[in-house]
Formats: C-alpha cells, structure tokens, sequence
C-alpha cells in the first residue's frame, strides 16, 4: 500500500481547542500560498459564508446547519489572523465584557426586585446598551477588559 503524501498541515495537532487549531491550518495553508491578496477577499467569504448559513437553516437540517456554522467560525479566524488579531484573546475579552455588561443587567433588575427571566427584552436591551456605554467611558484594567 502506498503512504499517503505528507500535507503541510499534518504537523497541527488535532487534539489541541478548535479555536487555536482553526488558526494554525490557516496560518500553514497561508503559508503554503493559499492566501487572499487582501481582505477583501476574506470579507467577501464571511458574506459568502453568513448567506450559505442562512440558506441551510431555510432547510432545518441540523447538519448543515453545524456544518455551515463551522465554515463562518473557520472564516472569522482567517479574517483575525489577516488582521493580526489572536481570535483566542479577541474571544476571551468579549466573553469578559459579556459577563460585566451581563452582571449590570442582573443587578439593575435585582434592584427593582425582579429577575431577568420576568423582565421584558425591551427593558433587557436597554439595560445592555446603558452597560455598554459605561464600559465605553471605564478605564482598561490591566487585562484590557474595559
């Protein structure tokens, strides 16, 4: 039997989080030639990849919709990587703006002594822009969550 020919991105480990794996295949394949000149390109496959996604959920089909949801995660990656951008830090700073922003809408509800569940999306959304333009105005801590 003859052995398979050696691909560049056999050295990326798949057992390490899709996240950091998603941005080592596109860093080799980058690197390998199969780059977009410039970011039009990628922006052109976020928008080709946002209306694929949304054609699979006309369908219902749960596979294609994971399916679909996997090539936008992929092209998002792609777009931080050309940007410079470590996707993994980019998430994990708006995962700790979402929980501040999140915890404020707790606590200005709990204030009037409701819960968040009883509490109309209308009001929910208002609350979150009132907490976004906090954090607007907040210093950066030293871990650059504002």
């Amino acid at each position: 039997a003859e052995k398979p020919a050696e691909s560049v991105l056999d050295g990326v480990p798949r057992s390490i989080p899709a996240l950091v794996e998603a941005l080592k295949i596109s860093k080799k394949a980058a690197g390998a030639g199969f780059e977009w000149p410039d970011i039009g390109g990628v922006l052109d496959k976020l928008q080709e990849e946002s209306r694929e996604l949304a054609e699979a959920r006309q369908t219902q089909d749960q596979a294609s919709i994971e399916y679909e949801v996997g090539d936008l995660l992929f092209t998002l990656t792609n777009l931080a990587r050309f940007l410079r951008v470590d996707p993994e830090q980019a998430l994990r700073k708006t995962n700790a703006r979402f929980r501040g922003r999140f915890r404020h809408i707790e606590q200005s509800i709990a204030a009037s002594g409701h819960t968040v569940q009883e509490t109309p999306l209308e009001r929910l959304e208002e609350l979150w822009q009132e907490a976004k333009r906090g954090a607007a105005t907040a210093p950066a801590t030293e871990n650059g969550h504002g």
